[in-house]
């Protein structure tokens, strides 16, 4: 009985070490202008936003970034950060700024990440346990994880989306600026990341035709 305790404990160890390490390389690729000049005003769009949420206590990391190779517009990573793209944080609509804060803050607040983070460790401590016994199958992972990733992120911006709307409403907007701000970034040829998954393009074409059916 000791020895099987011993086993679950370094199994949870194991879990815990694993999430560790996806969570500090998920925000590889997003690098941070420290003391951006924007970054005062997008954290008084935070400021203005935090009342309406369910846990208005929360602290949100609103910060600049860089704009990277993946042409990242919204970053939404580990940790409550939430970095938006030198460009779009310059613009100088606020209705614009404050629909892709509260995006970030949707998905923070309906716990994508660490869903994402949860099943993701869950499937990669499987394959290397059946690994030891059916061979080759530990690289199961390499095919597996970037589907997981997908299909979690399909459903979750549909969520993520909905919640958005729904905190413009309460701030007294129409819910159409996170339309008009996912339009921007599809026809401006910027993404969208969420953890590790990257969407842009074609990625915003059904949730576009679902916002205006919605909004409009």
């Amino acid at each position: 009985m000791a020895e099987r305790r011993v086993s679950v404990s370094r199994g949870l160890s194991v879990l815990s070490a694993a999430g560790l390490l996806l969570a500090a390389g998920c925000s590889a690729g997003i690098r941070e202008i420290y003391k951006q000049p924007q970054e005062t005003r997008l954290e008084a769009v935070r400021d203005r936003l935090a009342p309406i949420t369910s846990e208005p206590d929360a602290h949100y990391w609103v910060r600049v970034c860089e704009p990277s190779k993946q042409n990242v517009g919204l970053a939404v990573l580990f940790q409550r950060h939430i970095y938006i793209a030198q460009p779009i944080a310059e613009l100088p609509d606020d209705k614009m700024l404050t629909a892709l804060v509260a995006h970030g803050i949707a998905h923070h607040r309906l716990h994508h990440l660490g869903q994402r983070s949860g099943v993701l460790t869950l499937q990669n401590v499987v394959f290397k346990v059946g690994g030891n016994f059916v061979p080759g199958l530990g690289y199961g992972k390499y095919a597996t994880e970037p589907l997981s990733e997908v299909a979690m992120g399909s459903w979750q911006e549909m969520a993520a989306d909905a919640k958005t709307v729904e905190y413009l409403k309460e701030f007294g907007y129409t819910g159409k600026e996170w339309l008009d701000a996912l339009v921007y970034l599809q026809e401006h040829g910027y993404a969208e990341r969420v953890s590790q998954l990257v969407m842009r393009g074609n990625d915003f074409t059904g949730r576009i035709a679902k916002l205006k059916k919605e909004t409009q």
